[in-house]
C-alpha cells in the first residue's frame, strides 16, 4: 500500500489563524449574499468587498508560509525531527 506522508507541516497558530480567516470570509460573503442590496448603506459593499479580499491576501499568504515550510526527513518515513507518529 503507497502511504502518503506530509511532506509540510502547520503550527497550531498558523491553524488557528486560517481558520480565522476562513470564519471572516464566510461570515462577510453571507453578509452580501443574504442581505438585499438597497438595505446596505452605500459604503458597505465596498467595506464587505474590501474586508473578504484582505482576508483572502491574508490567508494565501499563510498558505504561502506554510507550503515553505517543508518537513524535514518526510521522504525517510518520519516526521520532523526524527519524530514518529503513535498510533495507540
Amino acid at each position: 500500500m503507497d502511504r502518503h506522508l506530509p511532506s509540510f507541516g502547520i503550527s497550531l497558530d498558523q491553524v488557528d489563524r486560517s481558520d480565522s480567516l476562513i470564519r471572516i470570509i464566510v461570515a462577510q460573503g453571507d453578509v452580501l449574499s443574504s442581505v438585499d442590496s438597497r438595505q446596505l448603506e452605500a459604503d458597505s459593499v465596498p467595506a464587505l468587498g474590501d474586508a473578504i479580499y484582505e482576508a483572502g491576501v491574508a490567508l494565501r499568504t499563510l498558505m504561502e508560509q506554510v507550503g515553505e515550510q517543508a518537513l524535514q526527513g518526510a521522504d525517510a518515513g518520519g516526521l520532523a525531527g526524527g519524530m514518529s507518529e503513535s498510533r495507540g
